[in-house]
């Protein structure tokens, strides 16, 4: 693992140690499949309108939803109420959720899709 701060590859992305770890801490990778209900309410996010823009996404909102995300206390619910959505309606992807780009969280859905038999 990377020194906290620093930034991994995952599928030509680049994306914060520091997600990951709560995310997989939470269970996002291992039991809990569901946010938890209202967790909306505590996002970091809400009110700031860089996180629902799509035509104009920079990489400098990029790098502000990302610094947002890092701090909030329900990335893991949010990318679990991401993947949730994107699952049943594949157009429906906004850019940053959960601390990760749509690509991103596209490469982590395969990554940790249970495999067929």
């Amino acid at each position: 693992m990377n020194a906290p701060g620093q930034t991994t590859a995952l599928g030509g992305s680049r994306y914060s140690d520091q997600t990951v770890v709560r995310a997989y801490a939470e269970g996002l990778l291992g039991r809990r499949r569901t946010p938890r209900p209202g967790w909306e309410k505590d996002a970091a996010c809400v009110g700031d309108e860089r996180f629902y823009e799509r035509d104009t996404v920079t990489p400098a909102v990029v790098a502000h939803q990302r610094r947002v995300c890092s701090a909030c206390p329900v990335t893991a619910d949010c990318l679990l109420d991401a993947l949730a959505h994107e699952r049943v309606e594949p157009g429906w992807q906004v850019s940053t959720r959960g601390g990760l780009l749509a690509r991103e969280r596209r490469h982590l859905t395969k990554r940790t899709r249970p495999e067929q038999s």
